[in-house]
């Protein structure tokens, strides 16, 4: 890897890394030499060739490098794509090989842990810092997906209840203060790097994710028995996330939590929590 602050000094490292390897009798391969331009806003446009008459270097906007793809701006978006994408695989991998949906729930938590968290800590102290809007969802949704698949609920269920109810929290709350625990192990000498410092090296601690505050006011706030046994669990869940609310609800826009204009089919009467109604009429399986 040849690094330069400019275009001129790119040129000249890659003319003494094939002079280097000229003496040595050492071959490049153009195919796999590529060249990135690191900047913000506007990418300066700017050609690069390796040895004599050679044509113009390929100029990516993404570069794979130890497992860290680095794009031209430092966000690392198509970053977290690429192992959401391997952490998907390999969750359907245990799904399909192991029988989590009869294991306890901190049996299911501890295997993710171990077989997928470690593909998010993976260098989490460089790309973990600044993500997008978009980037910090993809990540959640992956860990919420996880849970929602034991618990038989669908992708609309409410989050922070899910999380409040299984004593969790977001993945990328996990994984930023992973990151941080292995950042104030790093120490260097005061003189040391010639006073540049890791940009990476001073983050801020995210504020404690409190799943309560984020819950809506309709769901109970005492804990719940989480069985082993699927049906049971999923016919609790359901029934707790009101799954099949729709079905004796006259609102016909789609909506997640109660609210004043749900009314009953078929009494009309105000919808709430365990209307007997509803429950005598209708399977919330």
């Amino acid at each position: 890897m040849i690094i330069a602050e400019n275009a001129v000094d790119l040129q000249r490292g890659i003319n003494d890394f094939q002079h280097y390897c000229n003496e040595n009798s050492l071959k490049v391969n153009r195919s796999k030499t590529k060249v990135m331009i690191f900047g913000k806003g506007r990418i300066p446009e700017a050609e690069f060739t390796l040895g004599e008459g050679g044509g113009a270097l390929e100029k990516v906007k993404y570069f794979k490098y130890l497992g860290l793809t680095f794009s031209v701006q430092m966000a690392f978006t198509e970053h977290v794509f690429e192992v959401n994408a391997r952490a998907r695989q390999r969750i359907a991998y245990l799904y399909w090989r192991l029988p989590l949906h009869e294991m306890n729930l901190e049996l299911v938590v501890n295997l993710f842990i171990t077989y997928i968290l470690p593909m998010y800590t993976y260098c989490s102290p460089i790309w973990s810092v600044k993500l997008s809007d978009n980037a910090v969802e993809a990540l959640n949704v992956v860990f919420m997906n996880y849970l929602r698949r034991y618990f038989c609920l669908p992708k609309h269920s409410h989050r922070a209840a899910l999380y409040y109810y299984t004593n969790t929290r977001p993945l990328h709350d996990a994984v930023r203060n992973l990151s941080m625990n292995a950042i104030t192990k790093i120490a260097f000498p005061p003189d040391a790097l010639e006073g540049y410092q890791l940009s990476f090296a001073n983050q801020e601690e995210l504020p404690r994710y409190n799943a309560e505050e984020e819950m809506s006011p309709d769901y109970p706030r005492e804990r719940v028995f989480i069985s082993r046994n699927k049906f049971y669990r999923k016919r609790t869940f359901r029934d707790l996330f009101m799954i099949n609310h729709y079905k004796v609800c006259t609102t016909v826009k789609f909506h997640t939590t109660l609210s004043d204009s749900c009314r009953c089919i078929m009494c009309n009467s105000q919808l709430k929590r365990g209307h007997e109604c509803c429950d005598k009429d209708y399977n919330t399986q």
